[in-house]
C-alpha cells in the first residue's frame, strides 16, 4: 500500500472477524464542497461507543486530510477505565486499489483523559493530486471519499504505571523527543547527533558547571542528551530552544534541517575553541575539497583547498548517489567567451573541477530536494527517485595528493526524511545507532524498530507504487555515513564515568518533577489549587490590611477527596516544615471597614473532613500557622483566644514592619498584651506603647488599652499596629511623622512610582514613594538626589498614552509645563487608569544648554545592515561630523577595530542616500527631516571601485515593491559582472550558498517600481554600474523568506 505502513490487519476477510475485531466502511459525501468536520454515526465495539471523525482540509494545515477515532465508555466507568486496541485507517482508491492510502495506530489506549486519537496527516501525496477526481480517491458522481476503519482489541500493558499504550524505551531501548510545535526538524537532528556516541562524549566534555541553562547551548544540549540516555519517557527541547534565544513563536517556525545542523555545529565549535577543545567536533565532521583550474595548452594550474562540514548533492537528473557525486566532481571546460584569464599567459582554454582532499569520518550528505523552477518562478520540491546504498565507496573522487592509506568506504548510519511538499512537511529520522544491523525510526516522541528496507529503499522517492502515476512526497533529505575505519571508535558507547555529575543531580530532580506532573495529569479531575498563606510570605511593609501581594502567594495542588489534615503533609514536603509545628486556618473574605482576606477559623477540629468541604467556587485558600516562638505556640483549639497580626511602626525610619502573629485571650485588655509585645521587640516590658487597629492600608484607629479584646472588638486575623510613645521634643525636632496615624495619613496621599531609564525602558531602575501634591520641580529634585545628579541635567517622561511599556515622545516639561503636581501627571483626567511608571534621562549638560543645541537621532548599524543602537546627539552649529562620531563612542558604540573610519549617510524617504558625510564636514546643514545612519567603512572598499546604492525589498502587486530597511552602499568594479556583485553581497551578509541561491535581484526606481528583474542567466553579463552610483535607481535585493509551514525563515541563535 502506498503512503503508509503495510498493515497485516487489513488482510482479514470481514466474515472471519471475531468479537475482538471490527471493520467499518465510512463514506464522506460532498468532500470538497463542505470542509467542516464530518462525524460518523455512533457504533459499538468492545462495550464502548465509537465515532469516526474526518477533517477534509486537515488539522490547521489546510492541505491534508485528518482522521480521528473517538471512544467513550457508555457506562461511565472508573477513572482508570481504558480500552486498548490497534486500528488502521485506509482511504480507498476506486480506480487503483494498490494506491489506497493506509496508516496504522498500534497500541492505542483510550481513556477518560484521552478520548480521541488519530492522524493529523493522512496523505503522503500532494493535496492537489488527492482531490483530482482522475486519481481515484474521490468518486466524481457523489463527490465522496470512502474510508475503511479496522479495529483489533489488544492486551493491556503489563505495567500498572504505563500511561501510554506503547513505550518506546521498553520496546526499543530508545526514547523520542516531544514536538514543541513545529520542531520535528530539530528532533531529527538531535537524534542523529545523539546516536553518534563520539559526538555525545565531546558535548559532555564541555565544562558547564557554572553556566546558566537559559543561555548556554552546550549545557542545554548536555541535559537533553542525558535525558535521552537515561529517561523512560520522551525528552523535551524547551531548554535547548530557550538557550538558542528563541521565543515560543520560533518553536512554531519550521527551519531547514541542513541550515540548523550547520548553525548548531558552528555554535558548539566556536564555544569549544575558546577552551581549546574545538578540534573534537572538527575532527569528525570537517573535510576539505581540492578546487583546481588547469590550462590545456600551457603548463599552468591554480588550486585552492576549501573546508566543508556537509556536501550538497544534486537530485534532479541523477538517479543514483554515485551519479550525483560524478556531477559534483564533474570537470567543466572553460573556452570560447568563457576562457580563463591567467597573469602570465593571458586568456587560456582550461578545465575547472573539484575533487576531495580529505573526507571526514562522519559524512553528512544534503540532498537538494528543493530547487528553483524558472518556469514557475518559485521553488518546488524534487520528488524524483534517487537511490543510495548502504555501503558507499568514494576513493575515485579523491585528489591524488590525498592520504591513500585511508580507504574511503562508508556505511550508512542515518537517513533524515522529509515528508510533504514545499508548503508543508514533516521530518523524521531512520538511524542505525550501533554496529548491529538494526534500524529504528525516530518520529518525534515515537521510536519503532523497522526493516532495513523501510530506511533505505522506501525513501528513494519517485513513484508511489507499481502502477502509480505520480511521485511520493516522502523521501530522504539528508544522509549520514560513517567511515568503516572509524565506526567502532565513533559508535563506542558512552560510559557513565564520562558524564558530568551535575547532569545526574539535575536529572534526579527532573524525574521527581515529572512524576509529580504524571500524578497531576492522572488525577486532574480530583485535584484543586490551594493558595498557601503563611508568615514567610507576609512581607510586612505597607502592603495594607491583606498584608501581602496576592500574586506572590505559593500554590500547591491537593486531592479534594483527601482529608484536610493531608494538606499539612503536603506543606511539610513542599516547605520542609515539621508537621507537628503546623496548624491550618480557613482563609476567607470578611468586611470590616473594607473587604479583606484573613484567617477566620481554626481548622483543627475539622482535619478529618474531606478537602472538598472547603472548596468554594473551585477555589481553596489556607493560612498556615507555624510554631516558632512563645508568641505563637501551637496549642489545643479554644474559642477563648484571638489570633492577631502585629506590625511595628518606627517614626525614625518611617517604616512599618510586620513582626508576626500572637494569641490573646478574648477577655484580656491591651494593657496585658503590650508588655509581651515589648519583650518580643527586645524592649523593656515597661516601655509605653501606643496601639492602633489597621482598618485598611491607609487608615488606623487608635485603641483604648483598658478595654478587653472582645469589647474593642478584635477578631481572628485583625491587624494591630504598635509604636513607642514619642516625647514632645522628638515630635518637634526629629520626626516628620511622629505617630502611625500621621504616617498612614501621609500614605493615603502618596503615590508609589517606578522609575525606568529612558534609554533602556525594559530595565527597572528604582522605586520612590512620593506625595501626590508634589510639583514637578520638587519631583525632579528628589529623583536627582536619588540618582546623584544635577536637577538641571535631568529630564522626566510619563508613560505613552497607548503603551505603558514606552515613554511619551515629549518630556513632561513640554506636555504639562513646570506647574503640574504628581497626581496630575500620573492620574490625568483624560485617562481612566492610574499610571505608576515614569522614565528618566540624565544629560552631561543642563537642559537649558541642550535647548540651544541641534538635536539629531542617529542610527548606528553594523556591516550586515543590522541596527545596533539609536542614539540622540546634541550639536553646536560650529561642530563637525567628527563630533557626532565622538558622542556615539562616548555613549557606548563599540567599533570592530579601534582605528576604524566612520561615515554618516543622509537618507530621504528610506529609499535614497542623498549625501555621504565625512568626519571633517560641518553639521550646519544637517536637518531632522532626514534619517542619519552612521556606519564603519568596510576594509574591502577599493579606490578603483565605485559606490552603488543598494536596498533590500519585498515584492508587491505587479511591479510594485516595498523597501525593507534602509539602503546601503556597496563598493563594486565599475564594469563588473552581476556574478561578481552577487558574490560581494553574499560575503557582506554571510549567507550560505543554499540560502543565497534563492535570493532575487532587480533594478528598483526611487518610486519603488521594479524596472527589471535579474536572473542567473545574467550572471556573466558585464554591467555599467555607474547608474546605480548616480542614485538614478537602486540595486534591489529580495532576501528569500519562505513563509510556508514546510520551509521557513533563516535559523538564528542569539546565545
Amino acid at each position: 500500500m502506498s503512503g503508509g505502513y503495510y498493515d497485516p490487519l487489513m488482510n482479514h476477510d470481514s466474515s472471519e472477524l471475531d468479537d475482538t475485531e471490527i471493520v467499518k466502511i465510512i463514506v464522506v459525501e460532498h468532500f470538497t464542497d463542505d470542509t467542516s468536520p464530518k462525524h460518523s454515526d455512533l457504533f459499538d465495539f468492545g462495550g464502548w461507543e465509537w465515532e469516526f471523525i474526518v477533517l477534509p482540509r486537515g488539522f490547521n494545515s489546510g492541505d491534508d486530510v485528518s482522521v480521528f477515532l473517538k471512544g467513550e465508555d457508555p457506562m461511565g466507568g472508573n477513572d482508570d477505565s481504558t480500552f486498548h486496541c490497534n486500528f488502521t485507517v485506509t482511504i480507498e482508491n476506486i480506480y487503483y486499489p494498490d494506491e489506497s492510502i493506509s496508516k496504522i495506530f498500534r497500541g492505542a489506549v483510550f481513556s477518560r483523559d484521552q478520548e480521541v486519537l488519530g492522524f493529523k496527516r493522512m496523505l503522503d501525496i500532494e493535496y492537489e493530486d488527492f482531490i483530482n477526481v482522475s486519481e481515484g480517491y474521490i468518486d466524481p458522481t457523489t463527490n465522496s471519499v470512502t474510508f475503511q476503519l479496522m479495529m483489533v482489541m489488544c492486551e493491556e500493558s503489563s505495567s500498572s504505571d504505563d500511561f501510554g499504550s506503547y513505550s518506546s524505551k521498553k520496546q526499543t531501548g530508545y526514547i523520542g523527543i516531544v514536538n514543541q510545535g513545529a520542531t520535528c526538524y530539530l528532533n531529527s537532528i538531535i537524534q542523529s547527533l545523539y546516536h553518534i556516541p563520539y559526538f555525545r562524549r565531546a558535548v559532555y566534555s564541555i565544562p558547564t558547571e557554572l553556566d546558566d541553562v537559559s543561555s548556554s547551548i552546550p549545557l542545554a544540549l548536555q541535559n537533553l542528551f542525558y535525558w535521552l540516555q537515561f529517561d523512560d519517557d520522551a525528552a523535551e527541547t524547551e531548554e535547548l530552544t530557550r538557550s538558542f534565544g528563541w521565543t515560543e513563536a520560533d518553536s512554531f517556525t519550521q527551519h531547514d534541517v541542513q541550515e540548523l545542523l550547520r548553525k548548531l555545529i558552528d555554535n558548539l565549535e566556536e564555544k569549544m575553541k575558546k577552551i581549546g577543545m574545538g578540534k573534537k567536533i572538527e575532527r569528525i565532521f570537517k573535510g576539505s575539497t581540492f578546487n583546481f583550474i588547469k590550462c590545456l595548452d600551457v603548463d599552468y594550474q591554480s588550486s585552492r583547498k576549501e573546508g566543508f562540514y556537509d556536501i550538497s548533492l544534486v537530485v534532479k537528473g541523477c538517479k543514483h548517489i554515485l551519479a550525483s557525486f560524478d556531477k559534483f566532481c564533474e570537470t567543466e571546460r572553460m573556452d570560447g567567451e568563457n576562457k580563463y584569464s591567467t597573469d602570465d599567459y593571458g586568456m587560456q582554454d582550461a578545465d575547472m573541477g573539484i575533487l576531495f582532499q580529505k573526507l571526514p569520518p562522519v559524512l553528512q550528505l544534503h540532498l537538494k530536494r528543493f530547487e528553483y523552477d524558472w518556469m514557475r518562478d518559485q521553488y518546488v520540491k524534487v520528488n524524483d527517485k534517487f537511490e543510495y546504498t548502504e555501503v558507499l565507496q568514494l576513493d575515485e573522487y579523491m585528489n591524488e595528493e590525498s592520504d591513500s592509506t585511508i580507504l574511503q568506504t562508508y556505511y550508512l548510519h542515518g537517513v533524515l526524511v522529509h515528508s510533504g511538499g514545499l508548503n508543508s512537511g514533516h521530518y523524521y529520522a531512520y538511524l542505525k545507532p550501533t554496529l548491529e544491523d538494526r534500524w529504528y525510526r525516530f518520529d518525534d516522541d515515537l521510536v519503532i524498530e523497522v526493516e532495513k528496507e523501510d530506511a533505505i529503499q522506501n525513501n528513494f522517492g519517485g513513484a508511489g507504487g507499481k502502477y502509480s502515476r505520480y511521485k511520493k512526497t516522502s523521501s530522504a533529505y539528508m544522509l549520514i555515513y560513517i567511515r568503516e575505519s572509524e565506526r567502532e571508535e565513533l559508535l563506542r558507547p558512552v560510559e557513565n564515568s564520562e558524564i558530568p555529575s551535575h547532569l545526574s543531580e539535575k536529572f534526579q530532580v527532573s524525574k521527581v518533577e515529572k512524576e509529580k506532573e504524571r500524578y497531576e495529569r492522572l488525577y486532574a479531575h480530583l485535584l484543586v489549587d490551594c493558595r498557601v498563606y503563611m508568615d514567610s510570605f507576609i512581607f510586612g511593609r505597607n502592603y495594607g490590611s491583606n498584608l501581602l501581594y496576592e500574586d506572590e502567594v505559593p500554590i500547591i495542588r491537593v486531592r479534594k477527596d483527601f482529608p484536610i489534615d493531608s494538606i499539612r503533609l503536603t506543606i511539610q514536603e513542599e516547605f520542609r516544615i515539621p508537621i507537628d509545628s503546623i496548624r491550618l486556618w480557613k482563609w476567607s473574605s470578611v468586611v470590616k471597614g473594607k473587604k479583606r482576606n484573613r484567617p477566620t477559623q481554626d481548622l483543627t477540629p475539622h482535619y478529618q473532613k474531606p478537602i472538598s468541604t472547603m472548596v468554594k467556587r473551585g477555589a481553596l485558600s489556607i493560612y498556615v500557622e507555624v510554631a516558632q516562638s512563645i508568641m505563637n505556640p501551637i496549642f489545643n483549639p479554644s474559642n477563648e483566644y484571638t489570633m492577631l497580626f502585629i506590625k511595628f511602626y518606627d517614626p525614625s525610619t518611617k517604616q512599618v514592619d510586620y513582626i508576626g502573629t500572637m494569641f490573646s485571650y478574648c477577655t484580656e485588655s491591651l494593657m496585658n498584651i503590650l508588655p509581651r509585645i515589648c519583650v518580643w521587640l527586645g524592649l523593656p516590658s515597661n516601655i509605653p506603647l501606643l496601639a492602633y487597629e489597621e482598618v485598611n492600608e491607609r487608615k488606623l484607629t487608635i485603641l483604648n488599652p483598658f478595654i478587653s479584646i472582645d469589647n474593642i472588638p478584635l477578631a481572628h486575623g485583625d491587624i494591630l499596629v504598635v509604636q513607642k510613645l514619642v516625647s514632645y521634643s522628638e515630635i518637634t525636632e526629629d520626626y516628620e511623622y511622629p505617630t502611625a496615624i500621621e504616617y498612614y495619613d501621609y500614605l493615603s496621599k502618596s503615590l508609589v512610582v517606578n522609575f525606568h531609564p529612558y534609554t533602556d525602558v525594559r530595565r527597572y531602575g528604582f522605586t520612590l514613594e512620593l506625595a501626590e501634591d508634589l510639583h514637578l520641580p520638587e519631583v525632579i529634585s528628589i529623583v536627582a538626589r536619588h540618582l546623584g545628579c544635577n536637577p538641571d541635567n535631568l529630564q522626566l517622561y510619563s508613560e505613552h498614552e497607548h503603551d505603558n511599556s514606552k515613554p511619551s515622545k515629549q518630556p513632561i516639561q513640554n506636555i504639562y509645563g513646570s506647574t503640574p503636581n504628581l497626581e496630575n501627571i500620573l492620574r490625568p483626567k483624560t485617562s481612566m487608569f492610574y499610571k505608576d511608571i515614569m522614565f528618566y534621562e540624565v544629560f552631561d549638560v543642563s537642559l537649558s544648554e541642550i535647548s540651544s543645541r541641534k538635536k539629531l537621532q542617529i542610527i548606528f548599524r553594523n556591516q550586515k545592515n543590522e541596527t545596533i543602537k539609536n542614539i540622540k546627539v546634541y550639536l553646536e552649529r560650529t561642530d563637525l561630523v567628527d563630533d557626532i562620531f565622538k558622542q556615539l563612542i562616548d555613549q557606548g558604540i563599540t567599533l570592530e577595530t579601534e582605528n576604524k573610519t566612520l561615515r554618516l549617510l543622509a537618507i530621504r524617504n528610506k529609499s535614497r542616500i542623498c549625501r555621504i558625510y565625512k568626519a571633517v564636514d560641518s553639521v550646519s546643514d544637517l536637518s531632522s527631516t532626514y534619517t542619519y545612519i552612521c556606519e564603519e567603512i568596510p576594509d574591502g572598499e577599493l579606490e578603483d571601485h565605485i559606490m552603488i546604492c543598494c536596498s533590500k525589498y519585498k515584492s508587491g502587486y505587479g511591479n510594485r515593491t516595498q523597501i525593507v530597511g534602509f539602503p546601503f552602499l556597496l563598493s563594486v568594479p565599475e564594469f563588473g559582472s552581476l556574478k561578481e556583485v552577487k558574490a560581494l553581497i553574499q560575503d557582506k551578509f554571510s549567507v550560505e550558498d543554499s540560502n543565497f541561491n534563492r535570493w532575487k535581484f532587480a533594478k528598483i526606481s526611487h518610486y519603488c517600481n521594479k524596472l527589471k528583474s535579474y536572473t542567473s542567466r545574467d550572471d556573466d553579463t558585464d554591467f555599467d554600474w555607474s547608474r546605480f552610483s548616480r542614485q538614478q535607481e537602486l540595486f534591489g535585493i529580495e532576501e528569500y523568506i519562505n513563509r510556508s509551514y514546510g520551509r521557513d525563515s533563516a535559523v538564528k541563535f542569539y546565545n
